[in-house]
């Protein structure tokens, strides 16, 4: 329903933007989860919702790990904090978001035991497209 002017009312409003962020979790979600996925040394198919370069260039990060040989487990912990940047509503714009989680991943060892690492917080900066179905961009950063 339509409030006076053509304008739409606040309740419709509220539906969607609580629709685009459930988008956005979905996809943050899709993004994190495959993450551990690839530095497990899994495979990953990102080329149906991440961009190419951004894809190519995380791939390009985590290959060196894996060809040292010692597989990751990933643990990135049960909770993760995420932002939305900027006006949610605008459909024409890209959607920025912010997401912080302690990443407590271990690296395997021959002998399979996995030695204990202090947990680091990390930052991952993704831009989705106005859409909310692609990843266009990535950065992944320790958090102070």
């Amino acid at each position: 329903m339509f409030g006076l002017l053509g304008r739409p009312t606040r309740g419709e409003l509220d539906a969607r933007r609580a629709q685009r962020v459930t988008r956005v979790l979905e996809l943050v979600e899709r993004f994190v989860y495959d993450l551990g996925l690839l530095i497990a040394g899994d495979p990953v198919d990102l080329d149906g919702y991440v961009e190419a370069t951004s894809a190519r260039r995380l791939g390009d990060a985590v290959r060196p790990a894996l060809v040292g040989g010692a597989p990751t487990r990933p643990d990135f912990g049960e909770y993760a904090q995420v932002r939305i940047e900027g006006d949610l509503l605008d459909q024409s714009a890209p959607v920025r978001t912010v997401v912080e989680f302690d990443d407590r991943s271990r690296l395997v060892g021959e002998t399979g035991s996995t030695p204990v690492h202090a947990r680091r917080r990390v930052r991952l900066h993704l831009l989705l497209d106005p859409g909310i179905s692609r990843v266009l961009d990535h950065r992944i950063e320790r958090a102070a």
